[in-house]
């Protein structure tokens, strides 16, 4: 925005929390918000509470409703021990939970989360999760799907270097999108973004986590930041520790009267 400095639209912000001004922190870069109206990455804010002027670069939706601790937010395990807190996260937070064999059955690692909503035909659904490999470069692979029993869509990617490896699809719930970001030091956001069509019938949906690594003992994989959202496009990462939100991300702040650097 270069040196010229600008007031700061006073928008109106009754669609903010009332705990804005509690919620933000020095280190905080979202706003949640109770509704996305009004709001647009063009628009400055001025938080009249504080006087801090705010602008964003994406408005971000997460649909699941702690996206740290995956216990919580996928309770449904099988043939897994999920250890949290194993590891520092894509951000440097030491939260990053590890997904493993239990150490007694062999076969695949399974974390579920049933009855996740109710989508419609035409529904479109974004799923991403922070994914690394725990075994020092042995490999293996991690799939990722969204749908419910015969009728879903899958996408399966290396944990080792984030290349998709392979999808499929049923005729009710498509394959839509999947790819990979490399977030450095190994980490990979991996996403699978569905289509629900006409045919789609179930009462509700389930978002699913496979570890393809078969013996007992497997080292693992490093996983962080569940997000589901609906839309085609993974958006930046808003983290939940309770309930689903939507938010305001990527902020940066100003002091009043100026441009928000």
């Amino acid at each position: 925005m270069g040196s010229v400095n600008t007031q700061a639209t006073r928008s109106t912000l009754t669609s903010v929390d009332t705990t804005l001004s509690e919620n933000i922190t020095a280190t905080q870069n979202y706003i949640p918000v109770a509704s996305t109206t009004n709001f647009s990455t063009s628009v400055v804010a001025e938080i009249e509470s504080t006087n801090e002027v705010v602008s964003f670069t994406d408005i971000s939706q997460n649909l699941v409703t702690n996206s740290v601790d995956l216990n919580s937010s996928f309770p449904n395990q099988f043939r897994a021990t999920v250890q949290s807190n194993a590891g520092t996260s894509p951000f440097g937070t030491n939260d990053a939970t590890l997904l493993k064999g239990n150490g007694v059955d062999t076969g695949t690692k399974v974390l579920f989360k049933f009855g996740f909503n109710t989508p419609s035909p035409g529904d479109i659904q974004t799923f991403t999760i922070f994914a690394k490999d725990s075994s020092g470069g042995a490999g293996g692979s991690l799939q990722l799907e969204v749908g419910n029993s015969s009728q879903r869509a899958l996408a399966t990617f290396n944990v080792t270097n984030g290349v998709r490896l392979g999808t499929s699809q049923s005729a009710e719930v498509s394959f839509t999108a999947g790819d990979s970001v490399d977030f450095g030091n190994g980490w990979y956001r991996l996403r699978l973004t569905v289509t629900y069509e006409s045919g789609f019938n179930k009462p509700n949906t389930n978002v699913g986590i496979t570890l393809n690594a078969t013996a007992a003992n497997d080292p693992g994989v490093f996983l962080f930041g569940a997000q589901v959202e609906e839309t085609t496009s993974a958006s930046t990462y808003l983290q939940t520790s309770g309930s689903a939100l939507v938010g305001l991300t990527g902020v940066t702040r100003g002091v009043n009267g100026t441009t928000a650097q």
